[in-house]
C-alpha cells in the first residue's frame, strides 16, 4: 500500500494529502471545535462529531453477527475479532496472542515486568493495572444495590445484574464461535471457549506444572498448594477458595435454587448440576475414551475409567492395605469396615451400606420385580 503523504513532526504517513493536513492540526495547540453541551474543544471536527455521541447515545456502527452495537468504527474493528478469533498481537516473552494492542501492553505488565503498580486503598493489595484494582475494590463493598426483578438476587455492578438477566432469565447467547458456532451469554465464557481451538495453555503451576487456559483458574489452583481460603461466609463463616463455589454456598442458606429443567422442572443451585441432570433426558455422552471408545456423561467419569486401560491401583485401604482403581471404590470399601448403614428404605426401615442395594431391595421385595 503507497502511502505518498507524510506528517513532518511524526512521519506517521497518508494515502490523501487531506488527511495528512488534517492531521497535522492535532499536533497544535488549536483546538477551533467546541461541544455546545459541555464545551469539551477538540482539533478536528470529527473528533467533535465523535464526542457528541456520548451526549446523543448515538451508536452507529453494528456487529453484523449479534447486533451488539458501537460508537466508534474501531471498536466494531477489534470487536468482530471476539468472532474470527483473529489475534494480531503477540507477547514477545511468550505465546499468548491479543485481539488489541491495549490487552497486549496490559499482559506485559501483569504478567512479564513484576510490577504491580496500583494499590487498593482499602486492603493494600496490588495490581498491575488501575482497572485491576477498580474491580477488586467492589468486593469491600458490601452493599448489593442492583437486584434481579426474577429471583431477587443482588448485585454488586449493574454489568453482573445484566449479565445475569441475559444468561438465566432470557436465555440470551449473543455471543458466538465463528468456527464452531457454540453460542454464549457472556463474551467472557466465548473468550475463554475460543482458547479450546487454539490449543492454548499459556499458564502454568511453578510447583506441580499443571496447565491452565486463563490466569484466574491458575490463581484458584494456587490456592490448592498454599491451603489459602480467602472468600467467607457471612451467614455460617465457612471458607472457600473461590469466590464462585462461596456464590453457590450462598444458596444452601437462601434456598434458592435459580437453574430449572426444562424437561422436567427439577430445580439446581448450580449450573453444572443441571447441565449434567439435562444429560438424562438427551443421553448425550461427550467425553470419550481414546483407547477403547467408551463415553461418559462426566469428565471424571472418564478419568476413572482410564485407570482401567492403565491397570494402576493407586487408592489403598488404610485398614486391610486392599488397593482399587479409583477413590471413589475406595470410599464405597471403607464402609465396610465401619458397618455403617446411612441407605434406610422408606416402607420396612431395613438399612444399607450403598445406594444401589437399597434401589435392589424395594424392587425385588416390595415391587415384586425380579430381574
Amino acid at each position: 500500500m503507497n502511502h505518498q503523504y507524510s506528517c513532518n513532526i511524526c512521519l506517521k504517513t497518508f494515502k490523501l494529502k487531506s488527511n495528512c493536513k488534517a492531521h497535522r492540526s492535532t499536533h497544535s495547540n488549536e483546538r477551533p471545535f467546541s461541544c455546545i453541551i459541555c464545551q469539551k474543544s477538540f482539533p478536528l471536527k470529527s473528533y467533535l462529531q465523535v464526542h457528541q455521541r456520548v451526549h446523543t447515545g448515538e451508536r452507529p456502527y453494528s456487529c453484523s453477527v449479534c447486533q451488539q452495537a458501537f460508537k466508534h468504527k474501531h471498536h466494531l474493528r477489534v470487536h468482530m475479532r471476539i468472532h474470527t478469533g483473529e489475534k494480531p498481537f503477540s507477547c514477545d516473552i511468550c505465546p499468548r496472542k491479543f485481539t488489541n494492542n491495549s490487552h497486549l501492553k496490559r499482559h506485559v505488565l501483569a504478567c512479564h515486568s513484576g510490577k504491580k503498580l496500583f494499590t487498593c486503598d482499602v486492603c493494600f493489595k496490588s495490581f498491575a493495572t488501575q482497572d485491576g484494582v477498580d474491580k477488586h475494590k467492589v468486593t469491600h463493598n458490601n452493599e448489593r444495590s442492583y437486584v434481579c426483578s426474577d429471583c431477587h438476587r443482588a448485585f454488586n455492578r449493574k454489568a453482573d445484574l445484566e449479565t445475569h438477566t441475559r444468561a438465566m432469565h432470557k436465555g440470551q447467547k449473543p455471543f458466538s464461535c465463528i468456527k464452531c458456532k457454540k453460542l454464549f451469554s457472556t463474551k467472557k465464557h466465548l473468550k475463554r471457549h475460543i482458547l479450546i481451538h487454539n490449543e492454548e495453555w499459556p499458564y502454568s503451576c511453578d510447583i506441580c506444572q499443571t496447565k491452565f487456559r486463563v490466569r484466574s483458574s491458575l490463581e484458584v489452583h494456587g490456592r490448592t498448594h498454599t491451603g489459602k481460603k480467602p472468600y467467607s461466609c457471612g451467614g455460617c463463616q465457612k471458607t472457600f477458595a473461590d469466590k464462585g463455589n462461596l456464590n453457590e454456598h450462598i444458596l444452601i442458606h437462601t434456598g434458592e435454587r435459580p437453574f430449572s429443567c426444562s424437561v422436567c422442572q427439577q430445580t439446581f443451585i448450580r449450573k453444572r448440576a443441571l447441565d449434567l441432570h439435562t444429560r438424562i433426558h438427551t443421553r448425550e455422552k461427550p467425553f470419550s475414551c481414546h483407547v477403547c471408545q467408551k463415553s461418559f456423561t462426566q469428565k471424571d467419569q472418564l478419568k476413572g475409567h482410564y485407570t482401567v486401560h492403565n491397570g494402576k491401583r493407586q487408592h489403598s485401604c488404610s485398614i486391610c492395605k486392599r488397593a482399587f482403581l479409583t477413590k471413589s471404590n475406595l470410599t464405597r470399601h471403607e464402609i465396610t469396615h465401619t458397618g455403617k448403614k446411612p441407605f434406610s428404605c422408606n416402607i420396612c426401615k431395613e438399612r444399607f451400606s450403598f445406594t444401589e442395594n437399597l434401589k435392589r431391595h424395594v424392587t425385588r421385595v416390595h415391587l415384586g420385580i425380579k430381574y
